[in-house]
């Protein structure tokens, strides 16, 4: 209980190294947990080890074929790997547990994304909408499946709704004012259908949200610059 507890405590500070020897030495003197595996296994899965997370969440698995947490994880850690087939599989196994789980059919979306199943997708994204309406997450991806596939054409979704991939991404504005990408995205998959104002709004949001290592940087900047502007 003691390496556990602490182990807890430097995950908490982001101190993973020291949190996985903790975690390992609390399995080492027992009792084996699901709790234990997953736990370490997001550790790895902060360190990018996504192997060695893949395995922990396995493990997890094993003792608790119904660890729904530990099926998204796997499933994310799959993800980060590119194997996006394996990703569906267990972000499916979690729906089927927890039908009503909308980060697991946001997931789900975005490694359907990646195949570029983007009908299957959209219907991801739009349950997950239906699930949590007021979870920025969902219109993101929602906008980035209709822009892929359709560009800005119109959408009606299964309730009606008729929707575009811009007006997903306002909506996710609204609900994340401070979201970068979202303002990335706008000043440029849409520069033919803005006016330069608007465009030239979303860089200088971008800027202004954007973490100081962001790769973006230097092309809003150059943008900038060719609208005349600072």
């Amino acid at each position: 209980k003691a390496y556990f507890d602490r182990a807890l405590a430097y995950k908490k500070v982001g101190e993973h190294e020291k949190a996985i020897a903790d975690y390992t030495k609390a399995m080492e003197v027992g009792p084996l947990e699901p709790l234990s595996y997953y736990n370490r296994a997001n550790s790895y899965y902060e360190k990018k080890e996504y192997g060695r997370a893949i395995s922990d969440y396995t493990n997890a698995l094993a003792m608790d074929p119904r660890y729904i947490n530990a099926y998204i994880n796997r499933g994310n850690a799959y993800y980060s790997t590119g194997v996006y087939y394996k990703a569906v599989i267990d972000f499916t196994k979690a729906i089927e547990l927890e039908p009503k789980s909308a980060i697991a059919h946001i997931n789900r979306g975005y490694a359907y994304i990646e195949d570029a199943r983007y009908e299957k997708a959209i219907a991801d994204f739009s349950k997950a909408i239906e699930l949590n309406p007021n979870g920025p997450a969902a219109y993101i991806g929602m906008g980035d499946a209709l822009y892929l596939s359709r560009g800005n054409a119109l959408y009606e979704r299964g309730d009606g709704e008729v929707v575009t991939a811009l007006a997903n991404y306002s909506k996710a504005l609204k609900l994340d004012p401070e979201n970068a990408d979202i303002y990335f995205y706008k000043a440029t998959r849409f520069k033919d259908i803005l006016s330069s104002d608007v465009i030239v709004k979303a860089y200088r949001d971008f800027l202004k949200y954007a973490k100081s290592d962001d790769g973006r940087i230097r092309e809003a900047k150059k943008r900038l610059k060719e609208y005349g502007l600072p």
